[in-house]
C-alpha cells in the first residue's frame, strides 16, 4: 500500500462527498486507501464510504484523537491528512509523494492550498507563546500589518515555484506524512482538539531534524473551516481550552 488518506470528518456530508471524488481522481494509478473517521455520525450516506475504512465516534472526539484513530488504522507507506473540506487536484497527490520520495530527511510535505480569494496561507511559524495567546488578534491584524511573521510564511506560499523548507510547520489540511516518521515522532498530543495539535506535532520533527517541505506544485482548494461554522460557539469553547493548553506547553518546554 503506498499512501493512507485520513479523513476527519464532522458535519459537512456534501463537502465529504465533493471531497472524495477529486481524492480518488488524484490517486488513481496509485495504491491507495481511504479511512474516514467520523465525529459526527448519521449524516454519511453509508454508500459514500463503501469502499474506505469508516470509523465512526459516538460524539466529537475533537482531531487529534481521530486522526489518532486514522494513524492507528492506515497501513500505507505514507499517511495523507485530508481536511473533509477540500478539493484535490488531479496532480497533487503525485507531487506530494515525489517530494517525499526525493527530498532527504523529509518529515512531512504541505501542498499549496487555495480559496476563494486565492492562494490561501500553506505554512506557519512556529508559535511563541505570546503569538497563542493573542492568535485571534494576530489573524484580523494580518492584512494591515505586513511586518507579522506569519505574512513572510504567507509570502512564501504565494510565490514560491519550487519546493520550499519551511522554519515553521505546515497546514495540517492536506499533508503528507511518511509512516516511519508517524511512528517515530508519535501520536498527535489530544489534549490539543483545535488549537496547536499540528504545531506541537511538527515542531517533534523538526526536533528530529526533519525537514517540513512546501510543495507548490500541489495545489489543494480549501473551503477553510467549513466545520466550525457548524458549531461555533462550542468550536469556540474547545479553541481556547486548547490555545491555553498549548500556551502552558510552550512555556514548559
Amino acid at each position: 500500500m503506498t499512501i493512507s488518506t485520513i479523513i476527519v470528518h464532522y458535519r459537512t456530508p456534501r463537502l465529504l462527498e465533493a471531497c472524495l471524488t477529486s481524492l480518488a481522481a488524484a490517486t488513481r494509478g496509485i495504491k491507495s486507501e481511504v479511512i474516514i473517521v467520523d465525529n459526527s455520525p448519521g449524516l454519511i450516506d453509508r454508500q459514500l464510504v463503501n469502499h474506505t475504512t469508516y470509523i465512526a465516534n459516538p460524539f466529537n472526539a475533537g482531531y487529534a484523537k481521530a486522526a489518532n484513530q486514522g494513524m492507528e488504522a492506515a497501513g500505507g507507506e505514507f499517511l495523507f491528512f485530508l481536511n473533509p473540506d477540500t478539493l484535490v487536484h488531479p496532480d497533487a497527490v503525485r507531487a506530494l509523494l515525489h517530494a517525499a520520495r526525493t527530498v532527504e530527511a523529509l518529515g512531512c510535505a504541505g501542498a499549496r492550498l487555495t480559496n476563494s480569494h486565492g492562494t490561501a496561507t500553506s505554512a506557519f511559524p512556529f508559535l511563541r507563546a505570546v503569538e497563542a495567546r493573542w492568535w485571534p488578534l494576530i489573524q484580523h491584524l494580518r492584512p494591515f500589518t505586513p511586518s507579522l511573521r506569519i505574512n513572510r510564511y504567507k509570502k512564501i506560499c504565494e510565490e514560491a515555484t519550487e519546493w520550499v523548507e519551511i522554519d515553521g510547520n505546515l497546514s495540517g489540511a492536506a499533508l503528507l506524512v511518511p509512516h516511519w516518521v508517524a511512528d517515530k515522532i508519535g501520536l498527535f498530543d489530544e489534549r490539543f482538539t483545535h488549537f496547536g495539535q499540528e504545531h506541537e506535532w511538527q515542531s517533534r520533527m523538526a526536533r528530529l531534524g526533519l525537514k517540513r517541505v512546501f510543495v507548490p506544485q500541489a495545489q489543494v482548494f480549501h473551503y477553510e473551516a467549513a466545520s466550525v461554522k457548524e458549531n461555533p460557539k462550542a468550536t469556540k469553547l474547545e479553541v481556547q481550552k486548547s490555545r491555553r493548553l498549548f500556551i502552558e506547553n510552550i512555556r514548559t518546554n
